[in-house]
């Protein structure tokens, strides 16, 4: 991991970490809609990781506050997206007003392994299909 942490809780530094790699990242894009983004930029801010390029943006919102900050600055763009990892974050009181699509830790997880292009995760994928 990186020498230097953004945020003061350390799952939240480890998922930043996690989706500088580029197959999480593009994996988790993958899961919002369906489609398969490349070149796509990690930004961490106080309240959120934001995942981008040219024709989507990704907002996940990791704390309260994001509704009065950075949702602002993000909410008149096209084809963006407001996901959380968190079942709890989508159900606050908070963000009532925005639609905050949860996105399931184990979905992304298998998400990740189907559509990496190392080769040690290709063949740890192939567990799945031992029949012994």
């Amino acid at each position: 991991m990186e020498d230097e942490f953004y945020y003061s809780d350390l799952n939240k530094n480890f998922l930043l970490h996690l989706l500088k790699q580029a197959d999480f990242a593009a994996s988790l894009a993958y899961l919002v809609n369906f489609k398969s983004y490349a070149d796509l930029t990690v930004t961490p801010y106080k309240h959120s990781i934001q995942i981008s390029n040219s024709e989507i943006t990704i907002a996940v919102v990791l704390y309260v506050g994001f509704e009065t900050n950075e949702y602002l600055q993000l909410k008149n763009k096209a084809n963006v997206h407001f996901i959380s990892v968190s079942k709890v974050i989508p159900e606050m009181c908070e963000f009532e007003e925005m639609h905050i699509k949860f996105i399931d830790k184990l979905s992304w997880f298998f998400s990740v392994i189907n559509r990496c292009e190392n080769e040690l995760v290709k063949e740890i994928n192939w567990i799945k299909n031992l029949t012994v």
